[in-house]
């Protein structure tokens, strides 16, 4: 039996998403995202103020000084490697910054930040040079990659994951939640939910503007008179490694 809380959780999310599993809609939505998982993986689009693409130009190594590098290894290298939600939140903690005062967890003015290029190790995308680059999506498949998960989408396209298995209308702290947006349908973001704030879901994940900065950090989404809405939920735990393999718990 659902608790009063779990109900009304699981209500606002049923209202949100408006999709039963298994709707023609969703079916349509699916071949969409496949679609989009070919063909659209580097076009730049605006998507509001909030997911306006971070320019994020294609920059040589040797743009980064000594300092950066070794403060970039050894942030990653003590990343956790628990669960994909530990590792986000491990990165929205992260106080380090550069000699112009930016922030390793979040994008740079005019280059790469070595800790957001990093991110694209974890999928087959080739960053176009001078392109507009989402992160989220990289930033979500290096989570999974480091906790020794199944593979996700190998995509910085966050349209990869709607076709990635594991669908739930009844979300859990952790799981993975799947945003679109825009006229095309191939636009939008993926992050991993944490929690309610009234009718707004709470999500973590890379990508996501807050103040100033496009970042990592936790956001309550969709934002009011935007045109982001939830695509799926999808259980991380479908994505978990047998127990066996010592890496990955509960």
């Amino acid at each position: 039996m659902l608790n009063r809380r779990a109900f009304v959780t699981t209500a606002v999310v049923g209202s949100i998403m408006g999709l039963r599993e298994g709707s023609t809609a969703d079916l349509l939505s699916d071949a969409v995202g496949l679609a989009c998982r070919r063909t659209f993986d580097f076009t730049p689009a605006v998507l509001g103020p909030d997911f306006r693409p971070t320019w994020i130009p294609k920059m040589n190594s040797r743009s980064w000084s000594r300092e950066e590098r070794e403060t970039t290894r050894r942030i990653m290298s003590n990343a956790p490697s628990s669960t994909p939600l530990a590792v986000m939140q491990y990165f929205a903690s992260l106080r380090d910054v550069n000699d112009q005062c930016e922030a390793y967890n979040a994008g740079w003015a005019g280059r790469w930040n070595p800790v957001i290029h990093s991110f694209f190790d974890a999928t087959d995308t080739e960053i176009p040079s001078k392109d507009n680059s989402y992160w989220c999506a990289a930033f979500l498949n290096w989570c999974l990659e480091r906790c020794a998960y199944k593979p996700g989408t190998r995509s910085s396209s966050s349209s990869s994951f709607r076709g990635l298995r594991g669908r739930t209308n009844s979300p859990r702290r952790g799981d993975i939640v799947v945003f679109r947006d825009g006229p095309s349908g191939c636009q939008g973001h993926v992050g991993i939910f944490v929690g309610m704030q009234g009718t707004q879901l709470l999500v973590i994940g890379g990508n996501q503007k807050k103040g100033e900065h496009y970042s990592v950090n936790t956001k309550a989404l969709p934002v009011p008179r935007s045109s982001l809405r939830v695509h799926s939920f999808l259980r991380t735990t479908d994505l978990r490694p047998p127990l066996s393999s010592g890496r990955c718990s509960a």
